[in-house]
């Protein structure tokens, strides 16, 4: 069974997750299908700004979870993202650099036209690739900062 605490992490990591996605599906829907490159041009960078907040969101929603848990216990811990994970908010989950995999969207969604799907379903899995990225960075970062902080303190 999960602490309050634990509870409230994940609450707000769905919540981060959540928004991400919103925020990411907004933004796509403002490519056309007709001239995807020059359409994507403005709004890639504002996905990849997306990203870079979900995944500092993330991380210091898993520093305070941290601080919390040492607390309780009456000790205090000083680690905070920028000290273990400075470049996370640049990488995806994956441990590849974010911008490079971002702008592969718009390139599915071309390949997919070419092969001769229709353009709404071409850009649907534009979207798909976007949204899995973002659907996994949160709970991606709760996992992989708790479990290397926990061993590193045991």
């Amino acid at each position: 069974m999960l602490s309050p605490r634990a509870d409230e992490l994940q609450a707000r990591l769905n919540q981060l997750r959540e928004w991400a996605m919103s925020q990411t599906a907004v933004l796509w829907s403002r490519v056309d299908a007709q001239q995807v490159v020059n359409t994507w041009a403005p709004i890639g960078p504002a996905i990849l700004e997306v990203h870079t907040a979900l995944v500092v969101e993330a991380l210091e929603a898993v520093d305070l979870f941290m601080f919390c848990m040492a607390a309780d216990a009456g000790w205090r811990y000083d680690t905070v993202w920028t000290d273990d994970r400075p470049t996370r908010p640049t990488m995806t989950s994956r441990g590849r650099p974010a911008a490079p995999v971002i702008r592969r969207a718009p390139i599915i969604a071309m390949w997919r036209m070419k092969q001769g799907r229709r353009p709404t379903e071409a850009m649907q899995m534009g979207l798909n690739f976007l949204q899995r990225v973002m659907g996994s960075e949160a709970h991606a970062i709760g996992r992989e900062v708790m479990t290397e902080r926990f061993l590193a303190r045991g």
